[in-house]
C-alpha cells in the first residue's frame, strides 16, 4: 500500500476502515471515507491520513474504544500539547498554560516578545567556563537581528522554551 510516508511494510487493521501503516521511515493511520467522515470535525484531517507522532492522537480520541486506557491517556496529553485547538474544540473549554506545552509556549512568546532569547550557544574561549549566547528579540530565527552575550556556564540552561537574557547580568559582546 502506498502511504504519504512511502510504501507500507506492515499494516495493522484496528477495525473496518481504520488501519495503521508502518513504513521504513514513518507511518500512521488511514481512515477510510466513512470512518473519517464520522470523526468529530475538530479531530478530522481532510485526506484521512494521520501520522504517527501526533496525529494518531486525533484517531485515538475520535475512536477511543479501539485503544487501551494507557493509549487514551497518552492521546489526551499529545492533543493538549501539540493539537490544543482540536482538544479545546472537542472538549469545549480552553486549556490553561499549565495544561499544554503549546499553550505554555505561546504564553512564553507573548511574555518575552521584546526580550533577547538565546537561539544558539557556543563555548567561550576568551572566558573559560562561560558560554556565548547568540540571541534575538523574542527568539526569532532567520533574518532577525542578533546579539551575542556572555553567560556564566553554570547559569546557562536552555529551559523549557528558551533562555532569556538578563541585561543586568549578561554582558553583550557586540
Amino acid at each position: 500500500m502506498s502511504t504519504p510516508w512511502g510504501p507500507s511494510q506492515v499494516a495493522t487493521r484496528y477495525t473496518e476502515g481504520i488501519i495503521c501503516y508502518d513504513t521504513a521511515s514513518h507511518g500512521g493511520f488511514f481512515l477510510d471515507e466513512r470512518r473519517n467522515a464520522a470523526m468529530h470535525s475538530a479531530l478530522r484531517l481532510p485526506e484521512g491520513w494521520y501520522e504517527e507522532d501526533c496525529d494518531w492522537a486525533l484517531v485515538a480520541t475520535g475512536y477511543p474504544h479501539f485503544f487501551t486506557d494507557r493509549e487514551r491517556r497518552s492521546a489526551d496529553k499529545t492533543l493538549r500539547d501539540w493539537h490544543p485547538d482540536a482538544w479545546e474544540s472537542f472538549h469545549g473549554r480552553p486549556l490553561e498554560r499549565s495544561e499544554s506545552f503549546a499553550r505554555d509556549r505561546e504564553g512564553f512568546e507573548r511574555d518575552h516578545a521584546e526580550d533577547w532569547i538565546v537561539i544558539a550557544v557556543t563555548q567561550s574561549h576568551a572566558h573559560p567556563g562561560d558560554v556565548i549566547g547568540i540571541a534575538s528579540r523574542g527568539g526569532t530565527r532567520g533574518a532577525a537581528l542578533t546579539r551575542s552575550f556572555i553567560i556564566q556556564g553554570s547559569e546557562y540552561a536552555r529551559g523549557k522554551h528558551g533562555f532569556v537574557i538578563d541585561p543586568a547580568r549578561h554582558l553583550p559582546l557586540d
